[in-house]
């Protein structure tokens, strides 16, 4: 009987054992595929970008775009106050600066990864906030001579960047497209690269993009192509930019609909006094944007002379992009170039309290990607 008795206790025992080393070899397993998973992807991305490489970057033909979805209602996020601040109490705005592209350097070097490295969390690796924090209007590149000039088109290519990769993909190939049909504003030949030259960069940096190579010269690139073919060049002025930006890449308006032609109730500069723009930011939903004039530059005299966006993220978070490259004020550091309203209010106050025109602030339409 002694024994029948010991016999159970073991198997109870063995069975017990047996339970625990199931548990851990699953959470072991679970843990191995996350790990295969993050990596898995990286190094596919590495693979696919090395084979799309091979066409030389031409543009997809026949891309269709499709509006983006509505993605939702404005979160929780504090809105943007109605009343002035009391500018003596910022000290986290920027510095005040001359507005030349001697001196200015970027945050970080052109060889800089734009993606980060996949975690479970984010297993893309693709953080638009990060971007966006250290993304300029100033490259290293010498043969990119308009930085100075490309605060609008760097505010329109970040509300591209907030969108997400494909947002920028598209942003990219359709311009090659209208390069390739020669639609641009600019006409055939618009730039300093010959158009099939353009045409090939902006495919590599597509590229790029979908395979997670991507790195902060490649932004600069694609501001510059975006400046000849689209900017500058064919409008004159700079906020007039704003207008013939509007719908390339497949923005749209806060509705959904195709942006229309300048001037259209859905592409038009409007001039609004601080409370009329705290109130339209305040009307963003989750994802839209729109580019503000601002006057911070010395010598600017009333008018707009820097752009800079205001919108909304996916999640409804409220933002300010300032895309200019501010010098290190004395015994601190800069400013990100990307500020949240929740986490940082004194710099949107400095530049709705400081930075306005005299006529009112140049608020382009409302967009999405």
């Amino acid at each position: 009987m002694h024994v029948l008795r010991v016999r159970p206790c073991i198997r109870r025992r063995f069975g017990a054992g047996m339970t625990e080393w199931i548990v851990i070899v699953t959470l072991v397993a679970i843990l191995c595929l996350g790990v295969v998973t993050v990596f898995g992807q990286r190094i596919a991305r590495r693979l696919k970008g090395a084979s799309a490489s091979l066409d030389e970057g031409k543009p997809k033909s026949g891309m269709e775009y499709v509006p983006p979805a509505n993605i939702g209602t404005v979160g929780p996020a504090p809105v943007l106050a109605n009343a002035p601040s009391n500018a003596s109490t910022v000290t986290t705005a920027p510095p005040a600066n001359t507005m030349t592209s001697a001196g200015s350097v970027p945050r970080l070097p052109d060889n800089t990864p734009v993606y980060g490295g996949g975690t479970m969390a984010n297993l893309s690796g693709y953080d638009p906030a990060a971007i966006l924090a250290d993304m300029t209007q100033v490259d290293q590149n010498p043969a990119t001579a308009n930085d100075n000039v490309r605060c609008v088109i760097a505010s329109y290519t970040a509300a591209a960047v907030m969108a997400g990769p494909g947002a920028l993909t598209r942003l990219a190939d359709d311009l090659a497209l209208r390069i390739q049909n020669g639609t641009t504003p600019v006409g055939p030949n618009g730039g300093t690269l010959p158009d099939a030259q353009a045409i090939a960069a902006l495919g590599r940096i597509r590229d790029r993009i979908e395979s997670g190579n991507f790195d902060y010269r490649d932004l600069g690139m694609l501001q510059q192509l975006i400046y000849e073919h689209y900017g500058g060049g064919a409008t004159g002025t700079t906020f007039a930019q704003q207008l013939n930006l509007t719908g390339l890449g497949g923005s749209v308006d806060p509705a959904g609909n195709p942006i229309g032609a300048p001037n259209s109730g859905n592409n038009q500069i409007q001039f609004l006094n601080r409370a009329a723009l705290v109130t339209a930011a305040n009307g963003l939903g989750p994802g839209q944007s729109f580019v503000v004039g601002i006057n911070e530059f010395p010598g600017g005299g009333t008018n707009s002379d820097h752009g800079i966006l205001i919108g909304r993220d996916p999640s409804g978070r409220l933002y300010l992009y300032n895309p200019w490259p501010h010098a290190n004020p004395a015994g601190g550091q800069p400013p990100p170039q990307l500020v949240y309203y929740d986490q940082n209010p004194a710099v949107f106050d400095h530049h709705l309290d400081q930075y306005a025109p005299g006529a009112g602030f140049d608020v382009g339409s409302p967009i999405r990607f």
